[in-house]
């Protein structure tokens, strides 16, 4: 029975950790594509007031 509840923590972990992953690499996605389909000019303001550095542009 403690070896069973073991592996259900462990899975639980395992997806929440999987889960956090994901949200990440989508939220990044999802800027990505949001800043890419700003206009030039609104992108270079929001370049030099330092917000979306870690996104890359188009």
């Amino acid at each position: 029975m403690i070896l069973e509840n073991k592996k259900r923590w462990w899975c639980i972990v395992m997806v929440e950790r999987l889960w956090g992953v994901w949200e990440e690499i989508t939220k990044h996605i999802y800027l990505h594509h949001y800043y890419a389909r700003l206009p030039k000019k609104q992108r270079t303001q929001n370049i030099e007031q330092g917000i979306g550095n870690n996104i890359v542009s188009h």
